[in-house]
């Protein structure tokens, strides 16, 4: 069994900073570790870390 590691990000833009913090709140810790928020002045980049096996890929085919 092999451990893949997917990223998939999501581009948000002109989202103000109340938002943000909301956004964060509201998040609960199991899904704190695996979410992570970048921001930027005028672009937020939500990225997601999703752990894939090789097992999970072969039910998918």
């Amino acid at each position: 069994m092999m451990l893949y590691i997917a990223e998939v990000v999501y581009l948000k833009y002109h989202l103000l900073v109340p938002y943000l913090f909301k956004l964060m709140f509201l998040l609960t810790s199991e899904y704190m570790n695996h979410t992570y928020i970048v921001h930027h002045p005028l672009k937020i980049k939500l990225c997601h870390i999703i752990n894939v096996t090789t097992e999970e890929i072969h039910k998918q085919i």
